[in-house]
């Protein structure tokens, strides 16, 4: 099944994946010191640019049960979406102690029918939120196409500190999770409770979210400045030095 928008929108295409067994993780850490720097920044650094929402299909907004009317502003209980993306996970954008985060996190229902979030996801401050939607995005596509294809993969991107995207072969979900290390002499990542595992259907969808997100936040993501286009980050020590970009503080 396909939905398309028009030729600046993501076509949504429902994949039929393999029945495979999750990967096991060890216990949730939630230390500050996880792991190394894996990929470096792409060669052009483009600013998030929260005009490119415009070429969409304005329609496109109402694909996830949300009003116009609420663009923008906060709703009753502090959010300022709560996107749909198949399966009980919800994309959030919300403002926790002061800070904006996305929230990708998966969601249940009460006794009394209604949904509450869990502990199972992930919470992205818009830095990382910016990496994944304008930089890495298509990387996670290309796995994805070698993965239908029945081409080995072992992709893992660092959107920073301790979140990364994984794809690997034999488990047919985009990994957005937290990882960390607990031994920094072995160099040694190990992944945590904390993230959601998306079928390749709601990567589609998540996609979807990353073109309306502006509407909800655009003036705090535009207003978010990457720590690697700054003059401190123009050379490898200044990278190496940065906790978003080297959390452990590896220095080979």
């Amino acid at each position: 099944m396909e939905t398309q928008c028009d030729s600046q929108c993501v076509t949504l295409v429902i994949y039929e994946v393999e029945e495979t067994q999750p990967p096991v993780f060890d216990e949730d850490e939630e230390t500050q010191a996880p792991e190394h720097f894996v990929r470096e920044k792409p060669e052009t650094t483009k600013h998030f640019d929260s005009k490119k929402s415009e070429e969409k299909t304005p329609d496109i907004v109402s694909t996830f049960e949300t009003e116009k009317s609420d663009l923008g502003t906060k709703q009753q209980n502090g959010d300022y979406c709560k996107l749909d993306i198949g399966n009980d996970c919800f994309v959030v954008a919300n403002k926790f102690c002061g800070k904006t985060l996305i929230h990708i996190r998966m969601y249940d229902t009460s006794e009394r029918g209604k949904l509450y979030p869990t502990k199972k996801g992930i919470a992205l401050d818009p830095n990382h939120w910016i990496k994944l939607s304008s930089w890495y995005y298509k990387d996670v596509d290309e796995a994805i196409k070698k993965y239908n294809g029945g081409e080995h993969v072992d992709e893992m991107i660092h959107l920073g500190r301790n979140n990364y995207v994984s794809l690997k072969t034999g488990y047919a979900r985009v990994n957005i999770r937290r990882w960390f290390m607990p031994d920094l002499d072995k160099s040694e990542l190990k992944a945590t409770r904390a993230g959601v595992a998306l079928t390749f259907e709601q990567w589609e969808r998540l996609k979807l979210t990353m073109l309306v997100m502006p509407d909800f936040i655009g003036d705090i993501l535009d207003n978010t400045e990457l720590c690697v286009m700054r003059g401190d980050h123009q050379n490898q020590e200044g990278m190496m030095q940065c906790f978003d970009c080297n959390p452990n503080q590896i220095l080979h």
